[in-house]
């Protein structure tokens, strides 16, 4: 079950050229980072998978009211609406 998401665990998502554009100040070293982000709307799922000592920042495609999940390799699952 994805948790809410509190202030210190949001992810900011701007849009930007048709886009998503989502950043976040989580950590990514090799023992904390964030695995994947997801974005969910209706019968449409996108995933991008995270690495370590990547920076957190990543762009989906613009979907309107969609649901963004995210997995903390420390902290489980997290959820926000867009």
């Amino acid at each position: 079950q994805a948790q809410e998401a509190d202030p210190a665990h949001m992810l900011h998502a701007e849009r930007n050229d048709g886009e998503w554009y989502i950043t976040g100040e989580h950590g990514m070293q090799r023992e904390h980072y964030i695995s994947f982000v997801a974005l969910l709307c209706g019968d449409t799922a996108v995933i991008k998978k995270r690495y370590p000592e990547w920076t957190m920042e990543t762009r989906l495609p613009y979907l309107p009211q969609g649901t963004l999940l995210w997995y903390c390799t420390r902290h489980g699952l997290f959820s926000q609406k867009l």
